[in-house]
């Protein structure tokens, strides 16, 4: 069974008619959202890309030493000089990756932070981040939170604002929290983006 057909038994498990289904299906392909089996594929794909990239940087610039050799008959002075030539840029193309692959890490970090302060649009605000101001050490990133207070203050806009009325054991006499009845179901079968949540980690543990 493939991700896109395990995804379609989900939904039916959670009470959605065919139709239903079909629609959400045919949704996330126009929207260009795709079901992956593997955590973080958006990092993994950036790394991946800039690896290839890497590697036809550099296998342009071994095929390129190779054909001047080729072409000239140099001395081992000049021979030495086009090796040294070639191991420098290398070199400089292996910083270049590296620090880009730092850049891109902080990157996510800082717009996964600021989905959790409630950012609306983090790959927006993400532009007016110094990430050269953001240290990624062990895999975590630090001095971000004072990049994101500054941002909260200056585009409040830009972030969704706290309701008490919806926070945990106090309704506030505020709207009701999301739930979804399955078709043909009682009100008492209704289930809150917890309850589909906890479905989904319980069903994918099953298959």
């Amino acid at each position: 069974m493939d991700l896109q057909e395990q995804y379609r038994a989900f939904l039916k498990a959670q009470g959605l008619e065919d139709a239903q289904i079909e629609k959400i299906v045919k949704a996330m392909s126009g929207a260009k959202l795709y079901l992956s089996s593997e955590e973080d594929i958006d990092k993994r794909y950036q790394k991946l890309k800039g690896q290839k990239e890497l590697l036809d940087e550099q296998l342009k610039g071994a095929n390129a030493t190779i054909e001047t050799l080729k072409k000239s008959n140099t001395s081992d002075e000049d021979l030495q000089a086009e090796v040294q030539k070639y191991k420098d840029a290398n070199k400089a193309l292996q910083e270049k990756y590296d620090k880009d692959v730092v850049t891109v890490e902080k990157k996510q970090q800082v717009m996964e932070a600021l989905k959790k302060e409630g950012a609306i649009h983090p790959d927006l605000l993400i532009s007016s981040v110094d990430l050269e101001k953001i240290e990624l050490k062990d895999g975590k990133i630090t001095g971000h939170k004072d990049a994101i207070k500054s941002l909260k203050e200056s585009y409040k806009d830009q972030f969704k604002e706290e309701d008490p009325s919806t926070e945990e054991g106090d309704n506030g006499g505020g709207s009701e929290p999301y739930s979804y009845t399955p078709p043909g179901g009682k009100p008492g079968d209704s289930k809150t983006p917890a309850d589909i949540y906890a479905a989904m980690a319980a069903y994918s543990v099953h298959q």
